[in-house]
């Protein structure tokens, strides 16, 4: 052990060093302040301002005091001794002294992160600010460290830590190589980047930017710092009102959200709601059309029972009876219901990691949510003002995967509940009843009942009939129509084999007058002529080819699904850096000006910049690390989001749908295991 002479000794070197590096970046900051061009205009003293003159002042008076204390740091042992104790005598000290230089670090270090032109009429002054910041949280770094000095790396408890993060690390690493061997298939080959069929190929999901998810995550972590120092102070309010508060916060969620969606202001002359009101056009027109069918008595979309979201369209019918054909409170109404999506998947991120991220989660939805509204003018999607089906089936699917997942972690635990089968069940009718992409998400399902219960045949093929026998029973009202009007109780058997068609049959000879189908899935259906010099988001890009052989098919549903898992991998914050204001959205900058906006054709992914392929392998790691430990926590329970991901984007790379708002339903779900490894 270390004799106190020893220690003090030590002390005397990091307190050196400190004041050494200190002295040093004040020689630095005072010349890079001197070499910043002068301005003219404001000149007081030798060519520069009085806010030059203050911060030149400021550098002059930290390196005069950073050398006197570090010379007399050298010389004097005393002096020295005298600031140990003052500063480690009392814990309380060091913890407010690391207190303030974390704040500050944070401050000054999130001001460095924003480019100067972001800060508009102050973006000279910032640019002159520039070198201050540096300073300061460069000090205040050196001090976080100087003041945990004497904290010795314990490395039996580092290694005790790793060897229970070791599932972590294999799953997670597991995934990582996964994950790099695809990125080198597309850019060596191109496949995901290069569409080579006829298709619907579509942008990039809406993005969260990084200032967006900083600020979300002070707030989260704030939110649930106050809750859990409100049940350390009184164990009677934990034991008797949590559950109270867990619904309290709920419900501050959803009103968050509904007030959020529904003021933002939305552009005007979006593709699916053109002019200044919400009257709906394309898809969202034709759905609001087979609505009122209903409403004067023909039935749902005039008695075809074969349509296509027709269980959005009787949710649309009903809004109407509420609202008339005032759109605007329709629209208003709409919003209130869907805002009970953020709702949802707090209870996922807090069941899953807790209650911060379970906050965070829902703060992520609502930006992305905001973003979306704000980029109507730019994208080719679909959010909860749009009368659209995707935004329901994104609902459903949040709903799907904390039932399953509760279920499945339970089994994992200790239970065998069968009773999570019935709203399973229910809500897996109402999806195929809303979209037909989610014909998939049974099979998938089962599939990973059987992987989950293992050997257990008989309980996983009991689990998978109660689920299956219940879907039946929800769609049953409407397989009895459709067998009274056509014939066939399964209503979705002629638009599948419709749609699935092209993918499994030889396509004709395209004449040079050939036009293409409409969008989505839908009826050709007189719309309104679109307003000339509207600004609206690009259409999905529809590539033509006349002859796909038998092996390009397959290669072709790739190519949808690879550009699927792209374009959702592009709504987290792509740059470290905060090049990008919130603002940034709404004027279409952020789509201008990075390359997988800019360019849906060939070579999009070549010559990207450096910092933008350091944040997408940065993202890379960060999902690999959540995706390891939610398989350390709960095994392959953890995985029910991912597999939801994977599988509804197959299927939509089935019926040659990628990209845009076929991404909507379950984009959101990165954001899970991105929380998770942050």
């Amino acid at each position: 052990m270390p004799s106190p002479q020893n220690k003090k000794t030590s002390f005397q070197k990091y307190l050196l060093g400190h004041l050494s590096l200190a002295f040093l970046g004040a020689v630095i900051g005072l010349n890079r302040l001197l070499t910043i061009p002068s301005d003219p205009k404001n000149q007081v003293l030798f060519g520069y301002s009085s806010s030059r003159l203050g911060l030149i002042f400021f550098f002059i008076v930290a390196i005069i005091s950073t050398a006197y204390f570090a010379l007399k740091s050298w010389r004097n042992l005393r002096w020295v001794q005298k600031m140990e104790r003052l500063l480690f005598a009392k814990q309380k000290n060091a913890h407010w002294g690391l207190g303030i230089s974390s704040v500050a670090f944070f401050i000054f270090g999130l001001f460095l992160l924003i480019p100067s032109n972001q800060f508009a009429e102050f973006a000279v002054f910032a640019e002159r600010l520039r070198p201050f910041a540096i300073y300061i949280a460069q000090i205040s770094f050196q001090t976080i460290i100087f003041l945990r000095r004497n904290q010795r790396l314990d490395w039996e408890a580092l290694n005790q830590e790793l060897i229970a993060e070791r599932i972590t690390l294999w799953a997670g690493g597991s995934w990582l190589a996964a994950f790099a061997g695809v990125c080198l298939l597309i850019s060596s080959t191109g496949i995901g980047t290069q569409p080579n069929t006829r298709t619907y190929w579509s942008e990039s999901g809406v993005p969260v930017l990084a200032i967006q998810m900083l600020f979300v995550g002070i707030i989260a972590s704030a939110v649930s710092h106050l809750i859990s120092w409100i049940f350390r102070k009184n164990s009677i309010i934990q034991e008797k009102y949590s559950k109270w508060l867990i619904i309290l916060l709920g419900a501050a969620i959803w009103g968050l959200a509904a007030s959020l969606w529904n003021t933002v202001p939305m552009p005007r002359n979006t593709f699916f709601a053109p002019g200044d009101s919400y009257f709906p056009y394309a898809d969202a027109a034709t759905f609001d059309i087979y609505a009122q069918f209903a409403l004067i008595g023909q039935g749902i979309a005039n008695g075809d029972v074969s349509v296509g979201h027709n269980a959005y369209i009787g949710f649309l019918a009903f809004l109407h009876l509420l609202a008339g054909q005032d759109y605007a409170l329709l629209v208003g109404l709409q919003v209130a219901l869907f805002a009970i999506f953020p709702v949802l998947v707090f209870f996922i991120g807090k069941i899953m990691h807790g209650r911060f991220l379970g906050i965070f989660l829902a703060g992520l939805v609502i930006i992305q949510e905001l973003n979306a509204i704000a980029s109507g003018g730019w994208l080719n999607l679909s959010h909860s003002r749009f009368l659209l089906s995707e935004f329901p089936t994104k609902i459903g699917m949040a709903a799907l995967i904390l039932l399953l997942f509760l279920w499945l972690r339970e089994h994992s635990e200790s239970g065998k509940n069968f009773a999570y089968a019935l709203p399973l069940g229910g809500i897996l009718g109402v999806l195929i009843m809303v979209r037909y992409n989610t014909l998939a998400m049974p099979f998938a399902i089962i599939a990973g009942i059987m992987l989950i219960f293992g050997k257990e045949w008989r309980k996983s093929l009991k689990a998978s009939l109660i689920l299956v026998l219940t879907l039946f029973i929800t769609i049953a009202p409407w397989m009895w129509r459709s067998w009274q009007f056509s014939g066939d109780p399964f209503f979705f058997t002629s638009k599948v084999r419709h749609t699935l068609a092209p993918v499994f049959q030889e396509a004709p000879e395209i004449s040079p007058i050939h036009t293409p189908a409409p969008l989505d899935e839908l009826e050709s259906l007189p719309l309104p002529k679109p307003i000339e010099n509207a600004e609206s988001p690009s259409p999905p890009q529809i590539v033509e080819k006349t002859r796909i052989n038998k092996n390009s098919k397959i290669y072709s549903v790739g190519e949808h699904f690879l550009h699927n898992l792209l374009t959702s991998f592009f709504i987290l914050p792509s740059l470290p850096l905060f090049d990008f204001l919130p603002p940034a959205i709404a004027d279409g900058s952020l789509y201008k000006t990075l390359p997988y906006w800019r360019n849906l054709s060939d070579g999009w992914l070549e010559n990207l910049p450096p910092i933008l392929i350091l944040g997408l392998g940065l993202n890379l790691l960060i999902l690999s690390i959540g995706i390891g430990d939610s398989f350390r926590k709960w095994k392959f329970a953890g995985w029910v989001p991912l597999g939801i991901f994977l599988t509804y984007h197959l299927s939509t790379a089935l019926i040659h749908d990628s990209g845009g708002r076929y991404l909507v339903p379950v984009d959101w779900i990165l954001f899970i295991y991105f929380g998770i490894g942050l």
